[in-house]
């Protein structure tokens, strides 16, 4: 999503560092700011996992899917 910003402001020094507004100098002027969109890194693709990358680092016990026991359980559903 895209910012704007609008402004209504009066130029009142001629000591300008932007050369573009000088012919304004007393002049109220109207200055729109827009946010430009984030740029997207196309040269770099997307990092994909590979797997098997942590086998024989990870020990995975038998009763991993095994159900919790009931006071675990009442702890995860928030019952004390």
């Amino acid at each position: 999503m895209l910012h704007a910003i609008r402004v209504h402001a009066r130029v009142e020094s001629d000591v300008l560092r932007i050369p573009e507004l000088l012919p304004f100098v007393g002049r109220t002027v109207e200055v729109i700011i827009v946010e430009e969109a984030p740029a997207v890194a196309a040269e770099t693709p997307p990092r994909v996992p590979r797997l098997g990358t942590l086998r024989g680092q990870v020990d995975v016990p038998d009763d991993f899917d095994a159900p919790l026991p009931e006071e675990m359980l009442r702890a995860f559903e928030g019952d004390p």
